[in-house]
């Protein structure tokens, strides 16, 4: 599905100098197919998303950080219908956990 549009894309723009990916199941073999079309353009791992698998490789089993991460939770559960709500901690989104760390 994807291998369509990037060449109906190019077709109307012109072949494009890089493709940033982040490597999804759903994008990779039509970007791959496209890249075997059109060998100039530069294939490119999307960084926030390799910094983000690193970062899981890291924290994931670390026992700190789970406890961290529980601690979290429950602070959230309790303050929830609380005068001090506004100090709940953020909620955990399973699926983007670690581009989010930060906050």
């Amino acid at each position: 599905m994807i291998y369509p549009i990037l060449e109906a894309v190019g077709d109307q723009v012109g072949v494009p100098l890089q493709l940033v990916s982040d490597q999804g199941s759903d994008l990779y073999k039509g970007i791959r197919l496209y890249h075997q079309a059109h060998p100039s353009v530069q294939v490119t791992y999307d960084v926030t998303h390799q910094s983000a698998r690193l970062l899981k490789g890291e924290l994931e089993l670390d026992p700190i950080y789970q406890r961290f991460v529980s601690r979290c939770t429950r602070s959230r559960q309790q303050l929830q219908q609380s005068p001090l709500s506004f100090l709940r901690p953020p909620a955990q989104r399973a699926k983007a956990r670690y581009f989010n760390i930060d906050t």
